[in-house]
């Protein structure tokens, strides 16, 4: 490698590439908390109204179920089906193509849709990362004087676009929404004086509220696209509705009905405490940069609130990059402090400001070089490459120590810089490749781990890799040319280097002596050796073993269960009393909450830990307490995991069996009973959405007019009787 010294600007441009490149790429590589892993699912949502779980079961869930298992690259199926409704979930597995296995099941259920009953509605498919349960970013969003309805059109048409143009962000969904929609309420009594069914309204606004393209009229001139407008847009449109229309009279809509503008009745409620809200939640792209997309949010946000009418107001419900700016700031910081002690050491072991250089420039340009070469093949800086790092900066520095050290050697033997530093890198080519690949080699392996670990690892494994391999380069390239610049003359030591040297001879004088007098203890070395040898087996049998600690992020989860065939009205009720509950629990700031007829989910946010007494993992077993004395629900807090991961639980289990449901459901509390008998578990959960028993009443109006009877007397008399009612 004589060229690098002969032509000493070969290495400096080596260099500078190393330093640009790297500075450059930490423009642009993207920041996550954890590293990129490809764990999706694909979630098919098919509506069959009206129809009980085992029909849909059979004629939608089971055919779809069918299919899904043959699309390439699935780990396994699982599904939800109650009334009116099949969830059916693809796990793919780890690190598989999303985009192929959706084509491929979109494919495969187009060829079925004809085996689904004609009122089913057709399936769709929504593509769902599975390391990440919710968005980034969550907004809520305060309506003041306007309704749910007025809310949501205003946030579909100026809001949501305006969020959507945020670099990295995937979509932008709304929780807890509510669309407008016309009511129109008919009377019973009139219906049957008119001799009247309601399939002739029906009828009368199908055929009436279009838009139809008629043509086009058009001369020498110009051209006129003719159009038939018979939207009805206000309630006066449609009561003024003709129904129908004789010889004697006109029967309007208003005539029959009554006509208001209210919303749709919505799958889920979204609360921000006791009041209801509606949430924007903000997903980013897999792999984007979810600090930059928060940098940019914020300040469109002001901008945002700046032009809502009177009364609205948007504010950060949720920001899932608190925690990892916090985290990324924490392991930065360390990342300069190892930096300043390395270079202190180095300092202090080398006695000379000049020779410390050679190594202490080698630890950006290593670092720098590591960067660039992640970057450009698809890694992030995330807390574990950061980490990677840090841990290399203590191991980038020997080559060139020993480099630095052998050139100096040379010189203090009189030969010239030049022939010094040729001398010095012709004897050290060989080791300083062989000692770079060896710790290479040590690292790479985690790499290839399979499964959750190794792809999480995996970035850890060879950035700490490429950050030794590029510190060779260096101490090939750049190192003997500095060593030959800032070695004093003739490798003369100043009165520092001499004192540590000094210093050094004194010490391996005093081991010298020590190593001589342990020799004479041959046995008992021997012997308390074994003795610590084999206390390894004991302390790692009885060691808590966990992947990665769980982390204080300043909040608490809820996973919330309702029965099958509850209500939103019904989940929402007994939600109160969750929120009522937590009123006094130390440093809390809100409680929000997505509500749904069957179950929901929520979490409790808490101030800064350095503003509490008590950490997450301290009040989780009183949250605990407190949420197992609510009645009507099933609420679970949980703490956010430390590492990506497709479940909500530390383990979940899966009972199958040729049984029917309902013999499948004393298995699975014989199960759970046993559970909580071993002391072991805090929370076990069942999923088994069945309709153990469900009555249909179908009223008839027009009678109960004549008995004088309402709605209201018939549901107080069936909850008198222990009844619960749904619609």
């Amino acid at each position: 490698m004589d060229i690098f010294v002969k032509r000493p600007v070969i290495a400096l441009v080596i260099a500078l590439v190393l330093l640009l490149s790297g500075a450059i790429a930490t423009k642009k590589i993207a920041v996550l908390q954890f590293p990129q892993v490809e764990s999706t699912s694909l979630v098919i949502n098919t509506r069959f109204e009206g129809s009980p779980a085992a029909v849909v079961q059979g004629f939608i869930t089971d055919p779809i179920e069918r299919v899904a298992m043959t699309v390439p690259g699935v780990d396994y199926v699982d599904s939800k089906t109650t009334a009116g409704q099949s969830l059916v979930t693809v796990w793919l597995k780890l690190n598989e193509d999303s985009n192929a296995a959706l084509t491929e099941l979109n494919t495969q259920l187009n060829q079925i849709k004809s085996e689904f009953p004609a009122a089913a509605e057709d399936p769709s498919v929504t593509l769902q990362r599975a390391d990440r349960s919710g968005a980034a970013f969550y907004l809520s969003v305060d309506g003041g004087k306007k309704s749910r309805s007025e809310v949501t059109d205003y946030l579909q048409r100026r809001v949501s676009p305006r969020l959507a143009t945020i670099s990295g962000v995937q979509r932008i969904g709304l929780h807890g929404e509510r669309n407008p929609a016309m009511r129109i309420w008919l009377d019973p009594v009139k219906l049957a004086a008119l001799n009247m069914p309601a399939s002739e309204i029906w009828s009368a606004l199908e055929a009436s509220n279009v838009i139809a393209a008629l043509g086009k009229t058009e001369n020498d001139q110009q051209q006129i696209n003719l159009l038939s407008n018979a939207t009805f847009k206000t309630t006066d449109d449609f009561a003024r509705l003709v129904i129908r229309k004789d010889q004697n009279a006109v029967i309007r809509l208003k005539d029959v009905a009554s006509v208001e503008l209210g919303e749709d009745t919505g799958t889920e409620t979204a609360r921000t405490d006791l009041q209801q809200s509606v949430f924007i939640a903000v997903w980013p792209q897999p792999g984007a940069n979810e600090i930059r997309i928060g940098d940019e949010l914020y300040p469109m946000l002001e901008n945002i609130n700046a032009t809502l009418p009177d009364g609205m107001h948007i504010s950060i419900g949720y920001d899932g990059t608190k925690y990892m700016r916090a985290a990324l700031t924490g392991i930065f910081t360390t990342l300069l402090e190892t930096i300043v002690l390395v270079g202190i050491v180095v300092l202090a072991m080398m006695g000379s400001l000049r020779t410390a250089l050679v190594p202490l420039v080698t630890i950006p340009l290593s670092i720098l070089g590591a960067v660039a070469v992640i970057w450009m093949i698809g890694f992030t800086l995330n807390l574990l490459t950061i980490l990677a790092i840090v841990l290399s900066v203590g191991l980038v520095v020997d080559d060139a120590i020993v480099v630095v050290e052998n050139v100096a050697r040379h010189m203090q033997q009189g030969q010239s810089r030049l022939d010094a530093a040729l001398q010095s890198s012709r004897e050290l080519l060989s080791p300083i490749i062989a000692m770079t690949l060896t710790l290479a080699a040590v690292y790479a392996p985690i790499g290839f781990v399979s499964g959750l670990t190794g792809s999480l690892f995996r970035e850890f494994a060879f950035t700490l890799a490429v950050a030794v391999l590029i510190s060779g380069l260096v101490a090939i390239t750049l190192s003997p040319v500095m060593s030959a610049r800032v070695n004093p003359e003739k490798g003369r030591e100043g009165k520092l280097t001499r004192r540590v040297n000094d210093y050094f001879e004194h010490l391996r004088t005093v081991y010298d002596n020590a190593l001589c007098r342990v020799f004479g203890w041959k046995a008992q070395l021997l012997t308390a050796a074994c003795l610590l040898s084999l206390l390894m087996v004991p302390f790692y049998l009885f060691s808590s073993k966990e992947l990665a600690p769980v982390e204080d992020e300043g909040g608490i989860m809820m996973i919330v269960e309702a029965p099958a065939t509850g209500s939103i009205e019904y989940t929402s009720h007994y939600m109160d009393s969750v929120v009522n509950s937590l009123e006094g629990l130390e440093g809390k700031t809100g409680i929000w909450q997505v509500v749904t007829p069957s179950n929901g989910f929520g979490g409790v946010e808490f101030v800064d830990y350095d503003d509490r007494r008590q950490s997450v993992q301290e009040l989780l077993p009183q949250l605990f307490q407190i949420l197992s004395g609510i009645s009507g629900l099933k609420v679970f807090p949980v703490l956010p995991p430390a590492l990506p991961t497709a479940g909500q639980f530390d383990v979940e289990l899966v009972v199958q069996g040729p049984d029917d449901y309902l013999t499948m459901v004393k298995y699975a509390r014989q199960l759970i009973e046993a559970a909580y008998a071993s002391g072991q578990f805090m929370f076990v959960s069942t999923d088994l959405k069945i309709e153990l028993l469900q009555a249909r009443l179908v009223f008839d109006r027009d009678r109960m007019a004549d008995l004088g009877m309402t709605m209201e007397s018939v549901n107080s008399q069936l909850k008198a009787m222990k009844f619960r009612t749904v619609r």
